[in-house]
């Protein structure tokens, strides 16, 4: 079921999610030559998430990265890739399970998706969730693009492979044993400062687009194990 009344911001929604709760962060570097200038800007998510959360653990396949950022900024976060099965048992061992496992932008990334949904299932509790966000190939921008003949060549990520509708995504998570929880789609960034204000701006801005939000940036999954 989707969000009711309000638009979602996809940085402001996973940070709502995961406050108070164990989290485990896949792809928390966000590319290795962006964390630091996301760092400086205060916009690197896995930041924020270790602000607000009960604990946050990280993963990513960039080893190098890994340590820069363990030691340099004393993160809890290893080196891994979602997709090797023995390495991820090894981890489940050592770090144990979580209320919450954020798969922000990532799974457009991933040449065997639901190896890697296999493989995270067991690092969620009992009533753990998923949240898993995509960029939506069928945005109003993305749209725009695509009849001017440039998508290619203005907006797409050279390390994609696959994107993901719905039902797309509906259909890879129940293959591997998740159900959906709800489900929207988000705008990238909140334009509007915080506050009362900002609250209803938003909630008006969800009004107006309610029937279109199909067209907004991506889309925002929270699923749990069956």
């Amino acid at each position: 079921m989707p969000y009711a009344d309000h638009v979602i911001y996809r940085k402001e929604e996973i940070m709502r999610l995961c406050a108070g709760k164990r989290v485990l962060h896949l792809g928390f570097i966000q590319h290795h030559d962006l964390y630091e200038k996301k760092i400086a800007e205060n916009d690197w998510l896995h930041e924020k998430i270790a602000g607000i959360a009960k604990s946050v653990v990280g993963l990513d396949y960039l080893k190098e990265d890994v340590d820069i950022i363990h030691k340099k900024y004393g993160y809890e976060c290893y080196y891994a890739d979602v997709t090797d099965t023995s390495l991820m048992e090894h981890l489940e061992d050592k770090i144990g399970q979580f209320d919450v496992v954020v798969c922000g932008e990532l799974i457009e990334h991933v040449a065997n998706p639901g190896l890697m949904l296999k493989n995270i299932r067991t690092f969620l509790n009992s009533r753990g969730r998923l949240i898993v966000t995509t960029p939506n190939p069928w945005c109003y921008r993305r749209i725009r693009l695509m009849m001017a003949g440039c998508l290619e060549k203005s907006w797409l990520n050279k390390e994609h492979v696959a994107w993901y509708s719905y039902q797309t995504l509906c259909q890879i998570l129940d293959r591997y044993g998740y159900k959906e929880v709800c489900y929207d789609f988000y705008r990238a960034e909140n334009p509007y400062e915080e506050g009362i204000k900002a609250k209803i701006k938003k909630k008006l801005l969800g009004i107006i687009i309610r029937e279109q939000r199909y067209l907004e940036d991506g889309l925002f999954f929270v699923a749990q194990k069956i």
